[in-house]
C-alpha cells in the first residue's frame, strides 16, 4: 500500500515438479485437462479466486491499482491467499496442492503520511458532549479557559478546603454543622441578636444588652 492510499499487486511464481533429486519447470494451464497445473489468488476479504497467467512458465498477476481509498474501507484486505491446483477432472474441478499466506505491506511513505493524517486529525478534533451520566473518579487536564453555561449545577463535595484571607460582604444565612471547630483570632467581633443554648434540661437565655429575661438557672 503506497502514500497515495493505494494497494497495488503483483504476484509471479514458477511451477516445478520434482522428482528425487531432478527438477522440471511446467508450463501454467488453467484448461480442463486432467494434470494441468495453475495458481490462483483471492484477497481475505472474499472468497472467489483469481488466476494467474496461463500458457507460460512464469505465471504472473499484477494490478496497481487493487483497492484505493485503502484505509477508508470498512474492511480493507489484509493478506492474500495464494494456491497451486491441479486439475482432476474435465469439469474443472481442481485439488489444492500448495497454499501461501502474502501480507499486506505499507510502504515506508505511507506509514508516515497516515501517522501525520491520524495527528493532524486528533490535534484538530473538537466535541460537544450534552450529557455526562456517571461517576467521574479524577480528571486530569490542563485547561486553559472554560466557558460554562447552564441552568443548574448541583455539585455534592465530600472534603473542601479552603484558606480565606479576607472576607468583604454580607452573609445573609449560613448553616454549617460543625463537629469541631478550632480559631485562632487578634480580634473577633460579632453582634448578636440572641442566643440560646440546650443543654439537657436545664436552658438559659440572654437578650440583647446582654441582661437577664426570664432565665431559668444553669445548673
Amino acid at each position: 500500500m503506497n502514500k497515495d492510499d493505494v494497494l497495488g499487486i503483483q504476484f509471479q511464481y514458477t511451477i516445478a515438479q520434482i522428482k528425487v533429486s531432478s527438477a522440471t519447470t511446467i508450463s501454467a494451464n488453467t484448461a480442463s485437462t486432467i494434470g494441468n497445473y495453475y495458481v490462483r489468488f483471492r484477497p481475505n476479504t472474499t472468497n472467489t479466486y483469481t488466476n494467474l497467467s496461463s500458457g507460460t512458465t512464469l505465471p504472473t498477476y499484477s494490478n496497481q491499482q487493487y483497492q484505493t481509498g485503502y484505509h477508508l474501507k470498512p474492511s480493507p484486505i489484509t493478506h492474500f491467499v495464494i494456491q497451486l491446483v491441479r486439475v482432476t477432472s474435465t469439469s474443472g474441478s481442481v485439488s489444492v496442492v500448495d497454499t501461501a499466506i502474502v501480507p499486506v505491506i505499507f510502504a515506508a511513505g505511507a506509514t508516515f503520511e497516515i501517522t501525520d493524517e491520524i495527528k493532524a486529525t486528533v490535534q484538530g478534533h473538537t466535541t460537544a458532549i450534552g450529557d455526562i451520566n456517571d461517576d467521574l473518579e479524577t480528571i486530569s487536564n490542563s485547561i486553559s479557559t472554560i466557558n460554562q453555561r447552564a441552568d443548574s449545577i448541583q455539585s455534592q463535595v465530600t472534603t473542601n478546603t479552603n484558606t480565606i484571607n479576607t472576607l468583604n460582604g454580607t452573609v445573609s444565612s449560613h448553616t454549617t454543622s460543625i463537629s469541631t471547630l478550632t480559631q485562632k483570632a487578634d480580634s473577633i467581633e460579632s453582634t448578636v441578636s440572641s442566643i440560646r443554648v440546650s443543654s439537657g434540661t436545664n436552658m438559659f437565655g440572654f437578650s440583647r444588652g446582654l441582661k437577664y429575661s426570664n432565665c431559668i438557672p444553669f445548673i
